[in-house]
This record gives C-alpha cells, sequence and structure tokens, in this order.
C-alpha cells in the first residue's frame, strides 16, 4: 500500500470513529455538551513489555527501597517484617517521615537495631507524599530504586523481582509491579482483575508498586509536590514517561495493599483522590460535561455512591488550584485565550500556549467551534492548562471566582476576529478595571 493510502485510510478510520453514532463526541454533539478534551492524548507513546517471572537466581546489585511515612504506628512492625524477610534484601532502607505524632519514627529506629538490613530514617515536616519519596530518592546511594508504602505488606519475591526485571531489561527506565487486597470485603472497588486486565499500554503504576533508575529520575524532577495529598503517582508517570522509552511490567512481583475496611472509608479514599484529580487537571476531561450540567441545574447525582465521592473531591480540589498555582507553584501570569478553534487543531496556537506553560504561566483556553481533531499528545505541562467550550462549558462567573483574587495577573488575547469574544472580553476587562 502507498504512503498516500495508508495515509487516507488512517484518515477514513479516525473519522468513523469519531462520528460514529455511539461516539462519546457524537453522543455529547447531539445532547448540546461538547468536550473540548476530546483528542488531547497525555501519554507518549512507548514500548511497554508485560511480564510474570519470578527471578530464582540473580547477580546481586546493590539497590535502594524507599519508602514515605506517616502515623503508621499500628501496623509499622508488618511492614518492617515484610522488608526483612525478602529474598533479595535491600543494601539500604530509606524511610522519610512527614511528621509522625503517633512515635512511628522511634518503633522504626528500635526495629532497625536489631535488622539485618541497614536503615536511615529521616524526619521532615511535611504534607506532601511527593517531597518525602524524592527526598528519599536524592539520599539514595544506589541507581536502582524500589519504592514501597508503609500499610502494605510486601511478598517475599517483591524487590527480588523487581529488581531481576531492571537488571534484565537495561533499557527499561521504570518496572510496575501489581497489588492484592489484604482484606478482601471491599476489593472489588480497588483491586485490578489482574488476570483479564490487558489494557498495559496506558497503566499508570502507584507510587508503592514501581522500580525506577535514579539518575532518569532526578533528571525529570521527581514527584510534583504541590499537590497536597493524592494524584502525586499518576501525574510523575505521565511526566516521567515522556522521558521514557520502554516500561516493563512483572505480575510475579507484588504486595498486599490493605484497602479501607468500611464502607465510610472507602469514601473517603475515593473523595481524596477526587481531590488529587481536582488540583492536577486529571478529572478534567472525564467530569467536563458532568460541570456543564451542574451549572445549568439539570446534574442528577450518579447511582454509584463512589462517583459522587470523588466528583466532590475533584470540585474541591479545582477549588485550590489558583492558590496552588499562584502561592506554590508561582505562577507568572494567568492567560485567557478566546479562539474560533480548537487548540490542537491549531498548529500556531498550540505553540504559543506551549511556549506560554514553559515560561510557568497558566493558560485557560476557549475555543468556539466545534471540531473532530485528530489526537494529539500533549508535550508541554497539562496541569497548567484548562479548556472550555464557549457554547456550553465556558462560564464568566466561574472564572472571576475562582481567579479573582489574582485578577492583576490575568490577560486576555483574542485570536480571530469574533464580536462575542469581544464582548465577553470586555466583560473581564471591566471587572478588573473596578476591582
Amino acid at each position: 500500500m502507498s504512503t498516500i493510502k495508508k495515509i487516507k485510510s488512517i484518515v477514513k478510520r479516525a473519522l468513523y470513529k469519531v462520528t460514529k453514532e455511539d461516539s462519546p463526541m457524537q453522543i455529547a454533539l447531539n445532547e448540546g455538551y461538547y468536550n473540548p478534551y476530546e483528542g488531547m492524548k497525555l501519554l507518549k507513546d512507548i514500548k511497554v513489555t508485560l511480564i510474570d517471572k519470578d527471578y530464582e537466581v540473580i547477580n546481586q546489585e546493590s539497590f535502594s527501597l524507599i519508602t514515605p511515612v506517616k502515623n503508621e504506628a499500628d501496623d509499622i512492625i508488618l511492614y518492617l517484617n515484610s522488608i526483612e524477610n525478602q529474598k533479595l534484601l535491600p543494601d539500604e532502607v530509606i524511610i522519610v517521615d512527614g511528621g509522625s505524632n503517633d512515635g512511628t519514627p522511634s518503633i522504626i529506629r528500635d526495629f532497625a537495631m536489631n535488622s539485618k538490613v541497614k536503615f536511615k530514617v529521616i524526619e521532615i515536616n511535611s504534607k506532601s507524599i511527593s517531597e518525602q519519596r524524592n527526598l528519599a530518592i536524592k539520599e539514595a546511594q544506589n541507581e536502582l530504586i524500589v519504592m514501597a508504602d508503609a500499610g502494605n505488606i510486601l511478598d517475599e519475591n517483591y524487590t527480588k523481582n523487581m529488581v531481576g526485571t531492571l537488571m534484565e531489561f537495561p533499557d527499561a527506565e521504570l518496572v510496575g509491579s501489581i497489588f492484592y487486597a489484604v482484606d478482601e470485603k471491599f476489593a472489588d472497588h480497588f483491586i485490578y482483575g489482574w488476570d483479564g486486565f490487558g489494557d498495559w499500554q496506558n497503566y499508570l503504576p502507584a507510587g508503592k508498586t514501581m522500580a525506577v533508575r535514579r539518575s532518569i529520575f532526578l533528571s525529570m524532577g521527581g514527584f510534583p509536590e504541590f499537590l497536597s495529598f493524592t494524584g502525586e503517582d499518576a501525574l510523575f508517570d505521565i511526566f516521567y514517561r515522556n522521558i521514557s522509552t520502554r516500561w516493563v511490567f512483572n505480575k510475579a512481583a507484588f504486595v498486599y495493599w490493605d484497602i479501607p475496611r468500611t464502607w465510610e472509608d472507602c469514601l473517603k479514599k475515593f473523595y481524596s483522590y477526587g481531590v488529587g484529580a481536582g488540583e492536577n487537571h486529571m478529572g478534567d476531561s472525564g467530569y467536563y460535561v458532568r460541570q456543564v450540567k451542574m451549572r445549568q441545574g439539570i446534574y442528577a447525582p450518579d447511582s454509584i455512591p463512589i462517583t459522587d465521592q470523588m466528583y466532590s473531591g475533584y470540585l474541591f480540589g479545582r477549588e485550590k488550584r489558583a492558590e496552588i498555582e499562584f502561592n506554590v507553584r508561582n505562577v507568572n501570569n494567568l492567560i485567557v485565550i478566546f479562539s474560533e478553534n480548537q487548540l490542537h487543531v491549531d498548529s500556531a496556537a498550540w505553540q504559543k500556549v506551549k511556549e506560554y506553560i514553559q515560561n510557568n504561566n497558566k493558560v485557560i483556553f476557549i475555543s468556539h467551534l466545534r471540531q473532530f481533531p485528530a489526537e494529539k499528545h500533549v508535550d508541554f505541562d497539562f496541569t497548567l492548562l484548562e479548556l472550555y467550550d464557549f457554547r456550553s462549558g465556558f462560564s464568566i462567573e466561574d472564572l472571576l471566582r475562582r481567579y479573582g483574587r489574582f485578577v492583576s495577573k490575568m490577560k486576555i488575547e483574542i485570536l480571530g476576529d469574533n464580536e462575542v469574544f469581544e464582548s465577553t472580553a470586555n466583560v473581564i476587562r471591566n471587572w478588573r478595571e473596578h476591582k
């Protein structure tokens, strides 16, 4: 098949995908709602390999095991024992405590006195698990880093199979493992059906179940420290993948996760996940139409309480963005752009937004036309970008309510000749002048 025919074939398949009656885009258009995030791709295409291999004998390779902890006194001994029982012991274990008030660091140090493993305990005052992980890896003495979290029990082969995979695949920047539940009561809500799971190409491993190469980790800045509690590992995965060429997942490496054991704790956990999705922007696409309906007064609660818990958390996290961006991330300006075209079909606009964000600006991009863009990878920091459909998703009230305190840092651009855009921009300008 010629190159031209191949291109035509790809275009036809793409058009069919977005124009068929049951496609997400067509359903949204038929209902009067359009999600401008359709076609935006966060994950860079790399080689992903799945194995299920138990390494019987491997050459000893020095590696560090790192763990963040905070108020883990009730069950930290179970975790420490699972480290002690590893068939391949780490050269060092670095534990960073984020400010426990229950004696967790003392328990770890007492355990370490009689352990065959070398422990290093660092105490800092931090609300960010990212800061703890980053510090632990900076302090590590080895290139190979295996991560694990307190509150989990490591299978005795966990470190052996993680390090074995790193050694067998020297071109892999990351090795991921899987997790099972300590208590099965609510496992269906937290644990994948690993035997039937097939989307490894898009799977984002949790911070408690991955191994990385220290030099590469440090080169990209590590885990994002601007998030308050959750969502850091998914965001790290996306950014780390941007500098990766290959990931490997080994199903023979696993931990047992102590998931919530009451329905109330389940809902709290999912609310916290939602907060992270609101702070890191990863929930914007999935909750876009839901937000539009809520603003129009036609939103109905989901039949599954967990979904509404996550959405409530997302809204709370979204409300915190301005504070995070200007007071934690020290963003320079908020650039509000009105455009006839969607961002990812306009190469000039794409480059403009990319440069703004690379210079540490937040961008809110509002498009007017509802197009069928080809899938495009976001090759810049999407956590400083918000997209809106002018006709159904954009709200001046929402913009000014969330960013009104930082109005002096707000700049407006209009791409194209559109009187409605001009009128809307004038409302914002007049509001800014009279503040």
